[in-house]
């Protein structure tokens, strides 16, 4: 323990029970109840922008082409529009997935200490 200067056993040490007064037993760089999953602060910024931009825009992308797909007159271009609208349903869920990383590590990532 940092304050009080005792030994407690190792087996002891980030077992989630805090055996010291100070909680140094727990709350340390060693234990795995400090993770994060963005570290860094930039990473998480761009994680939001980049996630909500995925998903606004390719958002769009799928309402457009369901709009316009009604209007195509070849079978190609059906197709063509069909591989565009799997493509951007792929890239919408990629962004929905982004932005709820970046909102479970804001609000769900809690400490023990």
């Amino acid at each position: 323990c940092l304050d009080s200067g005792e030994y407690i056993a190792v087996g002891k040490k980030c077992d989630g029970v805090f055996d010291c007064l100070d909680y140094s037993d727990e709350c340390n760089s060693y234990c795995d109840n400090q993770v994060k999953i963005f570290t860094n602060r930039l990473v998480f910024h761009l994680a939001y922008i980049l996630g909500s931009l995925a998903t606004i825009l390719n958002l769009c992308v799928i309402i457009k082409g369901l709009k316009n797909y009604s209007g195509l007159s070849t079978a190609t271009a059906k197709i063509n529009e069909s591989f565009v609208l799997v493509v951007s349903s792929g890239d919408l869920l990629q962004g929905v997935f982004i932005v709820l990383v970046a909102f479970s590590d804001k609000f769900f990532n809690k400490s023990t200490c």
